[in-house]
């Protein structure tokens, strides 16, 4: 028994508070350690998704241009914009799409695309596009177009 209740704690005291400090510190710790690596794999999907939308919208801007489409070539396509009477050149090369030589979307692993057979009452055929992007992630779409 303690026979002044202001010296401090007892050697027993001591010994259970380090035994229990001891046995919940590595408990916290790796709790954190997986929320960290949880929080640090969420933000980097969230940044490929991120990155996988603004890639989309770049293509789908670039791909909206196109009025009708004439030459294709294995990794490349003539095309016109609405009005205009000029040819120019959609390709892929070095991981980007261009338009001539101006490049318009970059990370870009594959492009590819489909015109259909059949052409609607105006003469317009459906183009399908898809891309694979170097995060991995696949995109796609359609647009109406003529062929020339």
């Amino acid at each position: 028994m303690k026979s002044n209740p202001s010296c401090g704690h007892t050697l027993m005291e001591l010994i259970i508070a380090i035994s229990v400090t001891s046995i919940l510190a590595p408990l916290v710790f790796s709790a954190y350690l997986t929320v960290y690596k949880e929080f640090k794999l969420h933000t980097r999907r969230a940044q490929n998704v991120f990155e996988t939308v603004v890639r989309k919208g770049e293509i789908d801007r670039t791909v909206k241009e196109i009025n009708s489409i004439g030459a294709t070539y294995k990794h490349s396509f003539e095309f016109r914009r609405g009005g205009e009477e000029e040819t120019h050149r959609l390709s892929v090369k070095n991981n980007s799409l261009y338009i001539n030589a101006e490049k318009r979307v970059s990370d870009i692993a594959t492009f590819s695309y489909t015109l259909s057979d059949r052409k609607t009452a105006n003469n317009k055929s459906l183009m399908l596009w898809e891309a694979e992007l170097t995060n991995g992630f696949w995109v796609g779409g359609a647009k109406m177009v003529f062929l020339y």
